[in-house]
């Protein structure tokens, strides 16, 4: 009977110990679970901050740093403690674009209009060609016409270039980038070759006629599964896994955590994973240069629309100036758009018996040859008839009636015939018109020298705009962009490209807080004498200094032990008069911690 009374007491006390035991794993599980979800909530607060601050421009227009801010990007402290293990944090963590090693870090966002818009690119194109068709089946008329000449430069610095000069430029300038060829900016990036580049485009774009090295549907249907070419834009760089030829070693790199950092597994060769060449530099993948975002919206910043400063109403461009500007500033614009008119005119009746002439296959300097002859007085009499229909549309785009507009006391009458293609091309320039009569030259209101260009260039371009568009997708982020892709921009020189690097960097090697207000545009290149400004206004069409949309890296932790979380996610913030909007969520918590802790508190 004691026996049977000992086991008794010893089955329960073996009871009573395993609950107890089972009772502390389920605590300590509880406060594991707990501690998650506070890290979670940390890095979930990282993505609310950022998206706060990018939705909130001071009254000026200006934008708070998001470059580079340690104070407020780094270690922020949301839960005090009297312990280190009970303190929570989150920081805000991107690479240094600037820092080929790999071995710094900045606290910010990441700019998606640094990289190359796979989709802009595609999409550019089309334009492109869609624009060839539309000239060649007007070619000889005024429009055209007025199209070649209308991406010339007139301004004080005397430089005068057509469109003829403007392209060549553009496909020779930086040897092997074409600005009609996308696979030919590919190139530029690391590890692109001439079959994946025409694989990666015949993928996005909405045809099915395969490239000389590319392939559509047709490949992707005998896989096994099969699928088809998307044939549309990417909704996530990770679709390029889709593509022939495309593996996830090109998309990141020896960069296998994605931390942006050289770390010890990923400079040993093959002694543990990943597979990597030894060389003490962080070999990046595509996701480092490539991009399905970049884009800017054409709207001011408090989402009101932007003066089209090429709007075809001379009047209501001047009535929207001079209300913005003064009486001014709206005359000398449309003074600059209108005095290009008669030279358009002639250009294009010079083109169209040029080209007459050129097919007769004959050609001499008596004025006469097998396609026609070109004259004076055959030039005048061209000129005549191109001049009345301009007169003809003038009024009708005036308001009508045949009767003279002026505004400043210029004729509006005979409509313009300039189109801008920059902005830049006011900058600078002079224009001498008929005003009350009298021919004068005006002055440009915004002076080239780069005291005065800090001061108004951010408004300007927040004020005006070339175009109608909503948005402006594929323009490169020069505070941002790094080396290779920067080589991927038509007209860019390896020396530009340095010089960039160089002005981006600090004395230390780190990178420079973001100077908002002097960096504020891209012509920062012209104010500190990178570049001048013809160039400028070549480059425009490619370069800007802000996208709008932008990618987030968020680690929430303690200050010790405990578990963390790192997010990214993609903010939007192109949707006019909306809040940013949160595009994309990934968990990367599963590729490890990335970070010291040295490192995240930004002490090391």
């Amino acid at each position: 009977m004691l026996l049977v009374v000992l086991v008794v007491i010893a089955l329960l006390a073996l009871g009573a110990y395993s609950f107890s035991e089972l009772m502390v794993s389920e605590s300590h599980a509880t406060g594991v679970f707990g501690r998650e979800a506070q890290a979670r909530a940390c890095a979930d607060s990282g993505i609310e901050l950022a998206a706060s601050v990018l939705g909130r421009p001071a009254d000026d227009g200006s934008f708070e740093n998001v470059f580079h801010d340690p104070q407020h990007y780094g270690g922020v402290t949301l839960r005090e403690s009297n312990g280190p293990r009970g303190r929570a944090r989150f920081s805000l963590i991107a690479p240094n674009e600037s820092d080929p090693s790999g071995t710094t870090l900045r606290f910010g966002l990441i700019d998606e209009s640094s990289k190359l818009n796979l989709n802009a690119l595609v999409a550019g194109e089309k334009k492109q060609q869609s624009s060839n068709t539309s000239t060649t089946s007007t070619s000889g008329t005024t429009s055209t016409g007025t199209n070649s000449s209308s991406s010339g430069i007139s301004t004080s610095s005397g430089s005068a270039t057509g469109s003829t000069s403007t392209s060549s430029s553009e496909s020779t300038s930086s040897g092997t980038v074409s600005a009609t060829d996308p696979a030919s900016r590919l190139l530029m990036i690391p590890g692109m070759t001439y079959e994946l580049a025409d694989a990666i485009l015949d993928f996005i774009d909405d045809d099915e006629t395969s490239r000389t090295n590319g392939c559509e549907s047709e490949y992707y249907n005998g896989l096994q599964p099969s699928y088809s070419s998307k044939n549309s834009p990417l909704e996530s760089l990770d679709e390029l896994l889709l593509v022939r030829g495309v593996s996830s070693e090109y998309l990141y790199g020896e960069d296998f955590n994605r931390n942006g950092l050289l770390d010890p597994n990923e400079n040993d060769g093959d002694v543990t994973w990943p597979p990597d060449n030894a060389d003490g530099a962080l070999q990046l993948g595509w996701s480092a240069y490539l991009s399905v975002h970049g884009r800017e919206t054409n709207t001011r910043w408090d989402g009101s629309t932007r003066i089209n400063i090429n709007d075809n109403n001379l009047a209501d461009l001047y009535d929207q100036l001079e209300e913005e500007f003064d009486e001014t500033v709206a005359q000398f614009v449309v003074a600059y758009r209108v005095t290009a008119q008669a030279q358009s005119a002639i250009n294009s009746a010079t083109q169209s018996t040029g080209g007459q002439n050129s097919g007769s296959g004959n050609s001499n300097q008596s004025g006469t040859s097998g396609g026609g002859n070109i004259s004076t007085a055959n030039l005048n009499q061209q000129y005549q008839q191109l001049q009345q229909a301009a007169n003809a549309l003038g009024s009708a785009v005036g308001g009508g009636g045949g009767g003279t507009v002026t505004r400043g006391g210029i004729d509006l009458s005979k409509g313009s015939g300039k189109q801008l293609q920059s902005l830049y091309e006011l900058v600078g320039a002079t224009a001498q018109a008929t005003v009350n009569g009298q021919v004068i030259t005006l002055q440009s209101p915004w002076a080239a020298d780069g005291s005065s260009m800090i001061g108004y260039l951010p408004s300007l371009f927040d004020t005006l705009a070339v175009n109608t568009e909503q948005f402006t997708d594929g323009r490169l982020n020069i505070n941002e962009a790094r080396y290779e892709t920067l080589l991927s921009v038509p007209g860019m020189t390896e020396s530009l490209v340095q010089a960039i690097l160089a002005k981006r960097q600090g004395a230390d090697g780190g990178p420079l807080v973001d100077t908002t207000g002097a960096r504020a545009t891209a012509g920062w290149l012209v104010i500190e004498n990178l570049i001048d400004l013809p160039t400028m206004q070549q480059l425009d069409k490619y370069v800007t200094a802000r996208g709008g949309i932008y990618r987030v890296n968020s680690v929430g932790y303690f200050d010790e032990a405990g578990p963390f979380m790192r997010l990214e996610a993609v903010i939007d913030t192109t949707q006019s008069k909306k809040p940013p909007v949160v595009l994309f969520l990934k968990d990367l918590t599963e590729l490890g911690r990335g970070y010291p802790q040295q490192l995240l508190l930004g002490t090391q």
